[in-house]
């Protein structure tokens, strides 16, 4: 099964069993799936989605006390998406073009894109 299919069985009802971003970060969502069922193999979701150029991942552990890992977790993908590009996978910068926002390669600024002046802080790698 592919990540998307993964993460769309996992989406309860009623929520929509989409992934509202594009294949680019689809690494990133297979590392944190992974790093999420190494803590809790029976978590939940209700949405994957960009915004304003980021991923959010929107999710249920299984059991409360873990809700501080899996923030931990989650923040840390979600801040990293902003350096990779979420169409192709590669190095990535947040770019606004007529008002939306999105995380691209260099080679989408002669699109008529343009790089949003931000400095990203991305955490430390996860051990493990």
């Amino acid at each position: 099964m592919n990540i998307r299919d993964e993460l769309k069985s996992r989406i309860i009802d009623p929520f929509p069993k989409v992934i509202e971003c594009d294949i680019g970060w689809d690494g990133l969502l297979y590392d944190l799936h992974d790093k999420l069922v190494a803590v809790d193999p029976n978590y939940t979701l209700f949405q994957v989605k960009e915004k304003f150029g980021g991923l959010r991942f929107y999710y249920s552990a299984s059991d409360p006390t873990l809700d501080q890992i899996f923030r931990s977790i989650v923040m840390f993908y979600e801040k990293l998406s902003l350096s990779v590009c979420e169409m192709t996978g590669e190095r990535g910068s947040l770019m606004v073009k007529s008002g939306f926002y999105k995380t691209l390669a260099e080679s989408f600024l002669h699109d008529g894109w343009t790089k949003v002046d931000v400095t990203v802080n991305l955490p430390r790698p996860l051990e493990g």
